[in-house]
């Protein structure tokens, strides 16, 4: 898939949720992903959103303008990209356009928090910087815009991958799952047999 940004375009890749645990009636989250690295696919971007797609939510990963013809660009006009992606996830069929989240690793991540930011409807934000110690501290401090969606802000040493799982968890949080069966529901499944009795 594609789509524009500024007039020009953004390639995507659209990778379909596999599981249920994040199905819902009104639609399921999809998470906006952009390679961290220019040149090539990080093999780490592609193994998170393998995981979200098995966990239930769809994913949108891109590339910025110009990355395969290395005209990496400034970060305002990869700013417009990942909202452009933003908006292309939100026409996906099937996801809901509230249940938006950011994903995004060195140097990518950088753009996350001032993307979401100026959304204002991103659902949550995944914010992965990998570099060293040091380097690490200084980034600590810095000043990061305001944002409305919860963040999960991690800093890492540039070899050290975090368990995929945490970003799930930090999603089940805050993100609607599956919806359980109501009672009707329960009672219209199991009325046959006679072994539900609600507590109304």
């Amino acid at each position: 898939m594609s789509f524009e940004s500024d007039g020009s375009r953004c390639a995507g890749w659209h990778v379909p949720a596999v599981g249920s645990e994040f199905a819902h009636a009104d639609g399921r989250g999809c998470v906006v992903m952009a390679r961290g690295v220019p040149g090539f696919r990080d093999p780490d971007v592609i193994a998170y959103a393998a995981a979200f797609s098995a966990a239930g939510l769809e994913v949108l990963l891109f590339d910025y303008r110009g990355s395969l013809t290395g005209r990496w660009g400034a970060a305002r006009r990869h700013r417009r990209d990942f909202q452009a992606a933003v908006a292309a996830a939100r026409r996906l069929p099937g996801v809901n356009p509230e249940r938006i989240v950011l994903w995004g690793s060195t140097p990518t991540a950088e753009h996350v928090l001032p993307v979401a930011a100026a959304d204002g409807r991103v659902a949550a934000a995944l914010v992965l910087h990998r570099m060293s110690s040091t380097a690490t501290s200084g980034r600590r401090d810095r000043q990061t815009p305001a944002v409305s969606c919860p963040v999960l802000l991690q800093f890492v040493a540039a070899d050290d991958l975090p368990v995929v799982e945490e970003h799930l968890e930090f999603l089940r949080r805050r993100l609607p799952l599956r919806a359980q069966p109501t009672v009707a529901q329960m009672r219209r499944t199991l009325s046959v047999s006679g072994t539900f009795t609600p507590n109304e």
